[in-house]
């Protein structure tokens, strides 16, 4: 019998109910250990009771002081280091995991069939900041789902209403609202809709995300714009969690 011992680095406030599921099963397999990433004041006190009064030896909650992106960015940094994620087999439950972006997509074929007349496309709004979830959504389209439109739902952080209505991909400082996990700049999965925008094309991707990293800009052309808007992905931003 081999134990395997997996880091599971997670920015909690993509879903906090999900961290804390996770946090319950796993602290029953020593095999585990989970390390909850967190913005420090900026979830509930009810968010940050459930993450933080666990008793179990193998979860660990971290309060990072900051916002959602710097959660991030350390997981991110810490992937990026091959020898350390490699050596303490380290594994991410958020939407930077493929396959959680899977597992999120079988909720749109489930809502569709549930629908009294499942003969008719449908439309999804989308409340993000992450981009994975609504990313999902793109994916059952593109997998034969009678997706109409996939509406993405920003709050006054709207980076990804900048870059879907007029191409500006450009990070300004986020705004601290009552919804956590959409209080972002730097949208994971949006990488991931930019790869399929360049047809796969991993080097003009890779050249965008620099651009993004090093000037806090990436300008999405025309082409690729009409290209977002024939998939039908539509946005509206609001005040919602203000």
């Amino acid at each position: 019998c081999v134990c395997v011992c997996v880091c599971v680095c997670m920015c909690v406030c993509v879903c906090v109910l999900c961290s804390c599921v996770l946090m319950f099963l796993c602290s029953c397999v020593l095999v585990f250990n989970i390390f909850v990433l967190h913005p420090n004041n900026r979830v509930s006190t009810v968010q940050r009771k459930l993450m933080t009064t666990g008793k179990d030896k193998n979860v660990f909650n971290i309060a990072v002081n900051g916002n959602f992106d710097d959660c991030q960015n350390l997981v991110k940094t810490m992937f990026a280091d091959k020898t350390f994620s490699n050596d303490i087999k380290m594994s991410g439950v958020n939407s930077i995991n493929w396959a959680r972006i899977i597992a999120q997509s079988v909720y749109y074929f489930y809502s569709y069939f549930l629908m009294e007349d499942d003969k008719r496309p449908i439309n999804f709004s989308v409340p993000t900041g992450n981009f994975g979830d609504v990313y999902a959504g793109y994916l059952a389209k593109k997998m034969g789902l009678p997706i109409n439109k996939l509406i993405v739902a920003t709050n006054q952080n709207d980076i990804l209403h900048r870059a879907i209505s007029k191409g500006s991909y450009e990070v300004e400082n986020v705004s601290e609202t009552l919804s956590p996990s959409m209080d972002i700049q730097v949208a994971s999965n949006f990488e991931r809709l930019l790869y399929d925008l360049n047809e796969g094309d991993d080097l003009q991707t890779i050249d965008a995300m620099k651009n993004i990293k090093e000037e806090e800009k990436h300008i999405i052309n025309q082409e690729k714009l009409d290209k977002i808007k024939a998939d039908r992905i539509r946005n509206t931003a609001c005040n919602a969690g203000s």
